[in-house]
């Protein structure tokens, strides 16, 4: 048996995909239609119910998902890991680029770069220095600015400190931050929620010592995200589906929060985070409706929602 979800947003819909799967291993496939159209009052409940502060959209899916399978299964296997185990992510794209650009120039770009627009990341992740440039992946700077918050830990003062310039360095960042803060925490609650047992095979920890203990790939060749397993797939699959760009199991979370935000506004200006933080400048997001905008926005509402139940 064989599960995923199913979306009417193009940017997330991998059913095509599903298809060539299901068709090749002859698979009994149950799937969840997430509708862009999703009541938000539903999505609210999703989110409070993890008595916790976890801000990944792709959380409603997974918990909706969960919900389905735990009508008929109570043990399911899913594919964490697998990207942070074989350098799957765009990061690991950007620390192989030939080309870099002087950091002194891209901070300074960085700088001049309006915080209404972005984190900075398309300017930062091109830095020669390859902390910078890793960190601008999971940071947003700008958005503490926006909201005039100053007392804070860098993540590169955090994750980075100490780490020898190395793709296992990322590795291990994305293991203890990415993977154990993020993407295990919200598929454990998430089936726990539903009575689901989920257990990934990914993170076995003796498949994680044998990669760490081993090299992927050489400093000085074209790197290729996933290739083990690329390589493996291919006796079943074409290029077509080995090579097709990473959408991420999520949801249009853009579509859904300029769709709700008067609702996402009122809490945010009633929740104790006014104590912390200028709020008055969440507004301004709204000016320029960008992924990246609508993001932020989710962020601060979940981060409320939090103060709100708590």
């Amino acid at each position: 048996n064989t599960f995923s979800m199913v979306t009417n947003s193009k940017n997330f819909n991998e059913s095509e995909f599903m298809s060539k799967v299901v068709n090749k291993f002859e698979s009994n496939h149950l799937y969840e239609n997430i509708d862009l159209n999703i009541d938000f009052e539903k999505v609210k409940s999703i989110i409070t119910k993890f008595d916790d502060i976890i801000y990944d959209p792709s959380i409603i899916p997974t918990y909706i998902l969960s919900e389905k399978i735990a009508k008929n299964f109570k043990v399911a296997l899913s594919g964490d890991g697998g990207d942070e185990l074989l350098s799957g992510y765009q990061h690991y794209v950007n620390y192989f680029a030939k080309n870099k650009i002087s950091d002194k120039f891209t901070t300074i770009m960085a700088h001049m770069y309006p915080k209404r627009l972005g984190t900075g990341n398309t300017f930062l992740r091109h830095s020669s220095d390859w902390k910078k440039g890793f960190s601008s992946f999971y940071s947003d700077e700008n958005l503490m600015k926006l909201l005039k918050l100053n007392n804070y830990s860098r993540f590169e003062d955090i994750y980075l400190t100490n780490k020898n310039k190395d793709w296992k360095s990322l590795m291990m960042v994305d293991l203890n931050f990415y993977l154990n803060e993020m993407m295990l925490k919200k598929i454990d609650r998430s089936s726990m929620l539903n009575s689901l047992e989920i257990r990934s095979p990914f993170v076995d920890h003796r498949l994680f010592e044998y990669i760490i203990g081993h090299r992927q790939f050489e400093e000085n060749e074209d790197f290729t995200p996933k290739r083990i397993i690329k390589k493996y797939l291919s006796e079943d699959f074409d290029s077509d589906f080995i090579d097709r760009k990473k959408m991420g199991f999520s949801i249009d979370l853009k579509k859904i929060v300029y769709k709700n935000k008067s609702e996402i506004f009122e809490t945010i200006n009633n929740s104790f985070l006014k104590e912390y933080a200028d709020v008055r400048n969440i507004k301004k997001l709204t000016t320029i409706k960008s992924r990246i905008n609508a993001t932020r926005l989710w962020k601060v509402y979940c981060l409320s929602l939090f103060f709100e139940n708590n």
